[in-house]
């Protein structure tokens, strides 16, 4: 699971992010590849993607299947915020 777009938090939680779609340069898809041959290899990561943290910087989601997994990632990855978001195991569906 990988998303080049960004996201920003919804109200007062901070774990709470909405996608806002596709970003317009390719800035950000950059910074997204070089997330992902960072972190995708990691035991217990299945995703990353990119967020606004509630004070408006910019930082790095990095979804993992436990807490352990997310307590193990650095706290910072080319100069934003690891946020980690625990999502559990994440499996493709069949197709239907």
């Amino acid at each position: 699971m990988t998303n080049s777009g960004s996201a920003r938090p919804e109200g007062d939680d901070p774990a709470a992010y909405v996608y806002d779609g596709e970003d317009e340069d390719g800035a950000a898809s950059s910074f997204m590849r070089r997330a992902e041959a960072a972190f995708l290899d990691r035991d217990g990561v299945v995703g990353v993607g990119s967020g606004v943290g509630t004070s408006g910087e910019e930082t790095l989601l990095v979804y993992v299947e436990t807490a352990e997994a997310g307590e193990a990632l650095p706290a910072r990855f080319a100069g934003r915020r690891v946020v980690p978001q625990v999502s559990g195991v994440i499996r493709a569906q069949d197709k239907q």
